[in-house]
C-alpha cells in the first residue's frame, strides 16, 4: 500500500550522488558511491538488513510490488522510461518500458486489484492508468478534480484496489473508482499547512490519513516579521516568509503588492490590489525571492494558530476562514452603481490557481455564497455587507437571473478595481 511506498522512499533518500549503469558494482568503491540503498526489515534501528546499488543519482525512485509476490522493490525513472527490479539485490533491471511523457507526474498503485502495482501518469486533472508494465496505451483514462489539486493514492474502501483522493487545503475528496465524476467521500481533516500521510494504521485493509504538524514557529532563512513601509524587499534576508496582515490606510489611494523573481518587478509571479480601509492577507513564500508593497501600510506576520476572533460586520476585504469568519452560507445585496467580486481561496498568495471559486455580480443583485470548512480564505470587493444565513430559503422576491451562488471550479476573470496606470 501507499504507506509502504512512503517508508521505502524515505529509506532510499540515503542514496548519495553519482552516476552509473543499472548493474551493481562488486564493491562499494569511491567512484561508485551514490547508488546505494540501505533497507531495514524491522523497526529496531541498527545496521541495514539489505544493502545494494541500483540506478544513478539523477534517477527518480519509485516503490511498488511489480510482480505480485508481496514484496516491494524499486523502479527508477529516466524521462519516460522505467527500469523495474523485482529483487533487492541490485543488478540489471527485470523489466524496462516506456510510458507517458517525460514531464508527466507519475503515480503508483494497484488499480485493478491483481496485487501488482503499476503506473499512472497525471496531466493536469486527467489520469492515464496502465495495468501492466509493457508501455503502450493507457488501460483507463479519466478526469478527476482540478489541475492544482494535491493527489493521494490509497485503498479507501478495502476492496484491494487503489484509487485517488485530491486535497484542497484541509478538505479531501475520495473516489473509490477510476471513472471520474463526483467524490464518494468528502471530509475535512487537520490544517491546510499539514503534511499528509496515507496508510492502513489499524490493519483493517483500508487506507486512511495521518497528518504531520511542525510545532512552534515556522522556520525561515531570516528576515523581519514586519514590513513597515513601501518598497521592494528580499525574502529571507529583509523579510521572513510567512502570512502577513495589513489594513490599507484611509489616506492611501490604492494598495498594491506583488511577488516577483527579480528585484525590478519585471518577472511577477502574483500580484493584487486592495482599496482603502480593507484588511488583507499575503502569503510570502521562500520560493519567490522578492516582494513589493506600495500604499498598503504596515504588514505584520500572523500565525495559523491564532485564536478565532470573528469579524462583524463582514464587508469588503480578506478573511481567514475559521479565524476571522466562520464557515457557513452568507448573503449580500450589491449596492447601486457597484460591481461585486467574491472568491473563496486555498491560499493568500495572489495566484489564480489558489482561487477555489469566484464570481461577479452586478449592482442590485442578490448574491449567496457558501464558505466551506476547508476554505483557507474569503474575499469580497464591492459587495456591500454580508449576513450569515445558513437556513436561507430562496424566496419569490427575485428572478433566478438576479441570484448568484457559489460554484466550485467556476473561475472568472478578476475585475479591474481601479483604472490602469499609465
Amino acid at each position: 500500500m501507499t504507506l509502504r511506498r512512503t517508508v521505502a522512499t524515505l529509506a532510499a533518500a540515503a542514496v548519495l550522488a553519482t552516476t552509473g549503469a543499472l548493474v551493481a558494482p562488486a564493491a562499494q568503491a569511491a567512484d561508485n558511491l551514490g547508488k546505494w540503498y540501505y533497507l531495514s526489515n524491522g523497526t529496531k534501528g541498527g545496521p541495514a538488513d539489505v544493502t545494494f546499488a541500483y540506478g544513478r543519482s539523477d534517477d527518480v525512485t519509485l516503490i511498488g510490488d511489480w510482480d505480485g509476490d508481496g514484496k516491494d522493490t524499486l523502479a527508477v525513472r529516466r524521462g519516460a522510461t522505467y527500469y523495474l527490479t523485482n529483487q533487492a539485490t541490485g543488478g540489471a533491471a527485470s523489466t524496462v518500458f516506456t510510458y507517458g511523457k517525460p514531464g508527466d507526474t507519475v503515480l503508483v498503485g494497484d488499480w485493478n486489484g491483481d496485487r501488482k502495482d503499476t503506473l499512472a501518469v497525471r496531466r493536469a486533472a486527467t489520469y492515464y492508468l496502465t495495468n501492466g508494465t509493457r508501455g503502450g496505451k493507457a488501460d483507463t483514462v479519466f478526469t478527476y478534480g482540478k489541475p492544482g489539486d494535491t493527489v493521494l493514492v490509497g485503498d479507501w474502501n478495502g476492496d484491494r484496489k487503489d484509487t485517488l483522493a485530491v486535497r484542497r487545503a484541509a478538505t479531501y475528496y475520495l473516489t473509490n473508482g477510476t471513472r471520474g465524476g463526483k467524490a464518494d467521500t468528502v471530509f475535512t481533516y487537520g490544517k491546510p499547512g499539514d503534511t499528509v500521510l496515507v496508510g492502513d494504521w489499524n490493519g483493517d485493509r483500508k487506507d486512511t490519513l495521518g497528518v504531520r504538524r511542525v510545532q512552534g514557529p515556522t522556520p525561515s532563512s531570516g528576515g523581519a516579521a514586519t514590513i513597515k513601509g513601501d518598497g521592494t524587499y528580499r525574502v529571507g534576508t529583509e523579510v521572513a516568509p510567512g502570512r502577513y496582515k495589513a489594513r490599507v490606510p484611509a489616506d492611501s489611494w490604492l494598495c498594491y503588492w506583488a511577488s516577483a523573481r527579480d528585484a525590478r518587478g519585471e518577472d511577477i509571479v502574483a500580484n493584487d490590489v486592495a482599496l482603502p480601509g480593507e484588511t488583507l492577507y499575503w502569503d510570502i513564500t521562500a520560493s519567490v525571492p522578492w516582494v513589493e508593497t506600495d500604499g498598503c501600510g504596515t504588514w505584520t506576520k500572523v500565525s495559523a494558530d491564532d485564536a478565532p476572533r470573528l469579524v462583524s460586520p463582514i464587508r469588503d476585504g480578506f478573511y481567514r476562514v475559521g479565524i476571522d469568519i466562520a464557515p457557513g452560507t452568507y448573503q449580500a445585496t450589491v449596492p447601486a452603481d457597484d460591481l461585486c467580486y467574491v472568491e473563496s481561496l486555498s491560499a493568500f498568495d495572489g495566484d489564480l490557481d489558489s482561487v477555489i471559486a469566484n464570481d461577479l455580480a452586478d449592482a442590485g443583485t442578490r448574491i449567496t455564497w457558501a464558505i466551506e470548512p476547508g476554505d483557507e480564505g474569503f474575499r469580497a470587493a464591492g459587495c456591500g455587507t454580508w449576513t450569515r444565513t445558513d437556513t436561507l430559503r430562496m424566496s419569490a422576491a427575485g428572478d433566478a437571473d438576479d441570484v448568484v451562488t457559489r460554484q466550485d471550479g467556476h473561475v472568472v476573470e478578476r475585475p479591474e478595481l481601479v483604472p490602469a496606470l499609465d
